[in-house]
């Protein structure tokens, strides 16, 4: 299936709150291309996330893969958890 330009541009513009019990523990989830990515940090839809020690990866069949094969321009989701000041990349999804 190929993305039109529209489903790309809702993509790139997502931004969903995933509810947990607490404002400290709210998890976000973003949408879109990787613009960055290195072994401590990331950009996403040009925000820059911290990646979380434990970072999980996975491709677009939810299989685990590594970290460094991710690479700009692939479609990503990724979660973010809370942690006090800031948020922490917690996985990674590659999306077809």
């Amino acid at each position: 299936m190929r993305l039109n330009k529209f489903s790309v541009s809702i993509a790139l513009a997502s931004v969903l709150v995933l509810s947990s019990g607490t404002a400290d523990a709210l998890d976000y989830a973003l949408i879109g291309p990787i613009n960055s990515i290195s072994a401590t940090t990331m950009n996403v839809i040009d925000t820059q996330i911290k990646l979380s020690p434990t970072v999980k990866v996975y491709d677009a069949k939810g299989k685990p893969m590594q970290l460094d094969q991710l690479k700009p321009g692939t479609l990503v989701r990724v979660k973010t958890l809370s942690l006090g000041s800031g948020q922490l990349v917690d996985s990674i999804q590659v999306l077809k």
